[in-house]
């Protein structure tokens, strides 16, 4: 019996996870779409109330989605239930992919560190501004920190409260399959890789290994989200927040350019 195949979108949060998707979705019009969603990275940090929260519309989102009501169930069904080529996307991470009749094809866009966590504090300090205010009450996890602070404020309340956010990329990517060579493991297990910064290139490549047309699908671009609005001193200690990713992505970017 032949294998089947199927498309897994890693989508990296505030990584053109939306131009992904629209993409394959433009490309594969008869496949079907299996959307899972992790519980989110940083999850465990949270406390009380909001963890709570978040826990109850993990469930939520899968039997809505999947109709399933845990990750190993949505998983399951997925393996048994896909067809040839379609597509199984959301945010989480490469090893929280448990297929096994099923050959994953793994595809995945990377985005600078510093932009992608610039874009992901704008994003969520928006989200908690235009909270009504009693649900404002409640928060004091990231999302309050990030709505109620500079980004320099909201990268100490990061550090302090154990948040590796800085870690984002190579996290949801590469998973903690303990790569010594992250960048190398995510060329050699990827059926497909690009970055924000070069769409264009990873259209090119889309077309040359699927046979289909990539149409042009850049989508929720946040006017003001580069990072040259910050500070030098802002950009600095980003920088240095995301060292570890700031190297994974630069390696697996000259990799992509020598391709």
């Amino acid at each position: 019996m032949t294998e089947k195949s199927v498309f897994v979108l890693v989508r990296v949060p505030k990584c053109g996870s939306t131009t992904l998707s629209t993409l394959f979705r433009e490309a594969y019009p008869d496949a079907h779409h299996f959307v899972i969603n992790g519980r989110g990275f940083g999850y465990e940090r949270l406390g009380g109330i909001e963890k709570w929260r978040e826990a109850r519309k993990f469930r939520r989102k899968l039997r809505k989605e999947i109709g399933s009501s845990t990750p190993e169930d949505a998983w399951a069904k997925i393996d048994t239930t896909s067809k040839q080529d379609d597509i199984v996307r959301g945010h989480f991470s490469y090893d929280e992919v448990k297929l096994h009749a099923s050959a994953p094809k793994f595809v995945t866009l990377l985005r600078d560190p510093v932009a992608r966590l610039y874009s992901d504090y704008r994003y969520t300090r928006q989200g908690f501004l235009n909270k009504p205010f009693t649900s404002k009450l409640y928060h004091s996890g990231r999302q309050a920190a990030a709505g109620r602070y500079s980004f320099e404020g909201y990268l100490d309340f990061l550090e302090e409260h154990g948040f590796s956010y800085g870690a984002f990329l190579t996290h949801y990517t590469v998973g903690q399959v303990g790569a010594s060579d992250p960048a190398q493991f995510l060329l050699d297990n990827y059926f497909l890789v690009g970055t924000v910064e070069d769409l264009a290139c990873f259209r090119e490549r889309f077309e040359e290994k699927t046979g289909r047309t990539a149409i042009d699908t850049r989508q929720n671009i946040t006017k003001g989200d580069a990072p040259a609005e910050m500070s030098a001193a802002a950009r600095k200690r980003a920088e240095a927040f995301c060292a570890s990713d700031l190297a994974f992505y630069h390696a697996v970017a000259r990799q992509l350019a020598q391709a």
